[in-house]
């Protein structure tokens, strides 16, 4: 996504809804535009690709904090 920050970056200010999309599909691209903030989480060593459930959980515990 062009104008995707690190999730790390993002402050949440109110309340928040995560949209997430597999691997394959991804997200709609009409759900996209709509979308305040695009977020990205790194991934260091050699995975290819990071579980869903493993992004929701980072996301989720992310914005809790």
């Amino acid at each position: 996504l062009l104008n995707a920050v690190n999730y790390k970056e993002v402050s949440p200010n109110g309340k928040v809804a995560i949209i997430l999309g597999n691997e394959g599909a991804g997200v709609q691209p009409e759900l996209i535009e709509i979308a305040d903030q695009s977020v990205t989480i790194p991934i260091y060593g050699r995975a290819e690709s990071l579980n869903v459930s493993i992004a929701a959980g980072i996301l989720m515990y992310h914005l809790k904090r």
